[in-house]
């Protein structure tokens, strides 16, 4: 029986990594797509605007610096949209290293954290 266990631990590791590694693949899908209608969407408004201003309203861009404008600030809009998830969740990682380094280590991880965050 304990060979039968060992594979079957195996067997649910390895379903458990395709199981995560399918979830995280579609959450990237899902948050790019996100992302590139959060694009298009903000194109567009600016666009529209820019074409009910009149030329006397404004004098002081020319057409191509504005539509240059908007492709730079909606590409930011885009990363930010992409990156967001990623980056809120570093700090949930770190907390949840440092409780896993206390359960394994003891006070000596407390000690090397606060060493890092002091220096």
């Amino acid at each position: 029986t304990g060979r039968t266990r060992a594979l079957f631990f195996t067997f649910m590791i390895l379903l458990t990594m395709l199981l995560s590694r399918l979830i995280k693949e579609y959450l990237a899908f899902f948050q790019l797509e996100i992302a590139v209608k959060a694009n298009q969407a903000l194109s567009g408004l600016i666009y529209n605007k820019t074409l009910r201003l009149s030329s006397a309203t404004n004098k002081s861009f020319k057409k191509g610096d504005i539509i240059s404008l908007i492709q730079v600030d909606a590409w930011k809009i885009e990363f930010l949209f992409d990156a967001l998830p990623n980056v809120s969740r570093v700090p949930f990682l770190i907390i949840f290293l440092v409780l896993t380094l206390y359960m394994f280590i003891g006070v000596v991880s407390i000690i090397a954290v606060l060493s890092i965050v002091l220096f």
